[in-house]
């Protein structure tokens, strides 16, 4: 299915190609049963779609589930890398700011102290330069902002924020750990904690706009390294 996905997404396999499974059992050394598999959850993803006296046909890009973890990902490694991260910061901008002075409103005991032992995970993180575990940990603190939101839609879209930091991870891991980005996390766990939405929503903003600093002085040097 990895294989499958990325050579779609890339654009090795064209949008209007039509799949044999059995072809792909060959190809692949695996069972009609895993293909068949394979191909719906390809399917569910909206890469392609399997039609009656038609066959297996590979759909283009604005079919895609452009919203789901592993399209993402499959975007990120092709050449859509610099697009698909600007992409997802807007997405977060428009979204995570109001999720943050919303779990300010609504956050309960457990989703502060949710919010607060992945705050701690990070810091562990940040201590030992692990980038590794910290985008873990970043991970699920803002997984947990989404659910302490209140709102079913918005943390429906954890799994969306999850790829976009585990995007990020490769900047993360050039620039290193911004100490600033440290603090912004335990000052936004604290607004919420406290109920002060308007604060809540502004740390969220700044951390977001650290975030598009980093992946801009990241995409100046790789312009430079291409150029130069």
């Amino acid at each position: 299915m990895d294989e499958l996905g990325s050579q779609i997404v890339s654009g090795a396999i064209p949008e209007g190609t039509v799949l044999v499974p059995d072809e792909l059992c060959e190809r692949y050394g695996v069972s009609r049963t895993v293909v068949r598999e394979t191909l719906r959850v390809l399917e569910a993803k909206g890469l392609l779609s399997a039609r009656q006296n038609v066959g297996t046909r590979v759909h283009g890009s604005s079919d895609w589930d452009v919203l789901d973890h592993d399209v993402i990902l499959w975007r990120i490694r092709s050449s859509d890398y610099a697009a698909v991260t600007r992409e997802l910061l807007e997405m977060r901008s428009a979204v995570e700011p109001h999720a943050a002075g919303l779990a300010a409103r609504r956050a309960d005991e457990t989703g502060v102290r949710e919010l607060r032992e992945a705050y701690a995970a990070m810091v562990e993180a940040a201590g030992r330069g692990d980038v590794g575990a910290w985008t873990s940990a970043d991970i699920v603190f803002h997984s947990a902002l989404l659910r302490a939101s209140g709102n079913p839609m918005i943390a429906q879209l954890s799994k969306t924020v999850a790829a976009a930091l585990e995007a990020r991870s490769g900047e993360v891991a050039v620039e290193g750990i911004s100490p600033h980005a440290v603090d912004m996390h335990g000052a936004l766990v604290d607004a919420v904690s406290s109920g002060d939405a308007v604060a809540a929503q502004m740390r969220m903003e700044q951390l977001l706009g650290e975030a598009g600093d980093q992946m801009a002085t990241l995409m100046d040097r790789l312009d430079r390294a291409q150029t130069g």
